[in-house]
């Protein structure tokens, strides 16, 4: 099972930086950084092995790490799913038995859900594997009361909570149930729930690494975590706290129909239905009461989790807090089917055991042709082309202000793998507001120290004057949180607006928009041509970038300008109500 579904995704994974954090997971992994929080140590270091596989680039290497980490998770629900067939139906022969949880471990593995985070570098594959890994210790320790499986499913619930808290405490909430929620003799030991949590604890400590690598300056050194408050503030994920669902307007049942009918169809109605009967059957019989609802409640729990976060049915990573649900569905409809194959076949258990492997191996192509067209990266480079835009084209020695986190990964992806352009300075304005980062700026540009304690960060007002004295090329990424101060002196051209030595009058304005359009639509011409699967990306990046000349060239009171930046944002995104909404408030669309 492992082999089949490592192949698939090997064979489909992206070879380039990728998009959204993947470009920052890249980075980390070759240059054993620290990511986001809360750090990711244990991405970090297996990225690091990763990068040590005989083929392909660097890039295409940690990509193959979610890889490995998707065929461990399929492995799991292939051995969950075994063990389950042994308890429901212990006439199904075991040829019979292995292909029916084999199709079981193949319709999650290729679920949209499951394949996309297989082909790219993310925390999910990895999480969905030790998560995985628990609930497989759990069902062995119920089945065969071996403390041990509960010392494994302890570390595996610990690395897991080292690495996402959000999805491992939505595990481990109900694994806790569980475990605890019994009478007598068959409640662990206090001795068993100690080991366990000190198993537990073991995989926690894998934190102990951040610190360390910080010291050593990575490439990606999130919130700079060698002092004790900056530690708490990285592994505590404070600087997402607030922001969790704050900018989601859909409604709880909304987003609760958005995640019923996103389970439904990673899925398929199939399974969906065979689920509910697998609830339906198991609830009512006590000798399989526990473990069915262990599964219900993982299910519940982990969508549950997303609707308090809010469910964009167009962002993939809100899939991916979808994955345990989508495992604990897959293992009820495998044993609702078994156990309505025993009702039906009565008497010759064959024949029910057949007709369970049957369906369940009938899924896979039904998964396969359904979402290997989206899941597959193999040709996708449009992340590298805008990487090297934004850093490889720059003018020697150029001083760059940036204020998206993607451009702030590609960049320290590009430098991870390559080692590209050390003699640009890379700045982002909005992470300079975090507690370390300012710290890891001065440390490796002692030279900006000025600049930096200024503050130049998001929400100050930009030291024009101090970064015209550097007598160096200075550009700036436009922003929604740019503040006015540098705007009249910025001339945009490409992917940044350029600083000037003083204001740029109406003639400069005049000579330099046909460059800037003229880059915009070379960019967007090599963005789409590499996109491959990933059109959807290169294509909102675009859209971001003609809404920001669209912004900045209202407020300069070039209209025609912003005109032309309005019609072309208008391709991407005719429906677009922002986009709408500025271009009204600029004076050049009515509705």
């Amino acid at each position: 099972m492992f082999a089949v579904c490592f192949a698939a995704y090997a064979w489909t994974a992206s070879p380039a930086l990728g998009w959204l954090d993947s470009p920052e997971l890249v980075a980390a992994g070759a240059s054993l950084g620290v990511s986001h929080s809360p750090g990711h140590p244990l991405a970090g270091l297996l990225g690091r092995l990763a990068t040590l596989l005989p083929f392909g680039d660097m890039a295409f290497r940690v990509n193959v790490l979610s890889s490995l980490c998707g065929a461990a998770a399929a492995t799991a629900v292939f051995a969950a799913g075994r063990g389950l067939l042994a308890r429901v139906a212990p006439s199904f022969e075991g040829g019979t038995s292995d292909a029916a949880a084999a199709g079981a471990a193949l319709a999650f593995a290729l679920s949209w859900a499951a394949w996309f985070q297989g082909v790219r570098a993310e925390v999910y594959a990895l999480q969905a594997a030790l998560l995985g890994a628990a609930l497989v210790a759990l069902l062995a320790w119920e089945r065969r009361r071996e403390p041990r499986m509960l010392l494994v499913a302890g570390l595996a619930c610990g690395l897991a909570l080292a690495h996402h808290h959000w999805m491992a405490l939505l595990f481990a909430v109900p694994a806790a149930v569980f475990a605890l929620a019994r009478a007598g003799d068959v409640r662990p030991s206090l001795r068993t729930g100690a080991a366990t949590a000190v198993c537990g604890a073991l995989g926690l400590a894998a934190f102990l690494y951040l610190p360390v690598r910080a010291a050593a300056h990575p490439e990606v050194n999130w919130g700079d975590p060698q002092t004790a408050d900056r530690f708490a503030w990285t592994v505590s994920a404070q600087a997402f706290q607030k922001s969790a669902g704050a900018e989601h307007v859909s409604t709880a049942g909304e987003d609760t129909a958005e995640i019923v009918a996103a389970l439904l169809d990673q899925a398929t109605p199939v399974l969906m239905l065979a689920a509910l009967l697998g609830l339906y059957l198991g609830v009512r019989t006590s000798e399989h009461r526990s473990w069915t609802l262990l599964l219900a409640g993982i299910a519940a729990a982990a969508a549950g989790g997303r609707v308090v976060l809010g469910f964009d049915p167009g962002t993939p990573d809100h899939y991916a807090y979808l994955l345990p649900a989508l495992m604990a569905i897959v293992l009820l409809g495998l044993a609702g089917l078994a156990r309505l194959a025993h009702l039906i076949a009565g008497s010759a258990p064959s024949v029910a055991a057949v007709a369970v492997a049957v369906a369940m191996i009938a899924l896979v192509p039904w998964q396969a042709s359904a979402n290997a067209g989206a899941s597959r990266l193999s040709g996708a480079y449009a992340s590298d082309t805008l990487a090297r835009e934004e850093l490889e084209q720059l003018p020697p020695r150029s001083v760059v202000l940036v204020g998206y986190f993607q451009t702030s990964f590609r960049i320290a992806a590009l430098r991870a793998v390559e080692e590209s352009r050390p003699d640009v300075v890379v700045l982002d304005r909005s992470l300079l507001t975090y507690p370390g980062f300012a710290a890891v700026a001065r440390a490796r540009h002692p030279e900006l120290a000025a600049i930096i304690d200024a503050p130049l960060r998001a929400g100050a007002p930009t030291p024009v004057d101090a970064l015209r004295a550097l007598g160096r090329p200075v550009a700036v990424q436009l922003h929604p949180n740019l503040d006015d101060a540098p705007k009249p002196a910025l001339v945009p051209r490409g992917v940044y607006a350029w600083l000037q030595p003083a204001r740029a009058d109406a003639a400069a304005r005049d000579a330099a928009e046909p460059l800037d359009f003229a880059e915009r639509d070379r960019l967007a011409n090599a963005l789409l041509s590499d996109a491959g699967a990933e059109s959807g990306f290169a294509q909102e990046s675009m859209l971001w970038l003609d809404f920001l000349r669209l912004d900045f060239y209202c407020e300069m009171g070039r209209v025609a300008a912003a005109r032309r930046a309005f019609e072309r944002a208008r391709i991407a995104a005719p429906d677009d109500d922002m986009l709408a909404a500025r271009a009204k408030a600029c004076g050049i669309a009515r509705r």
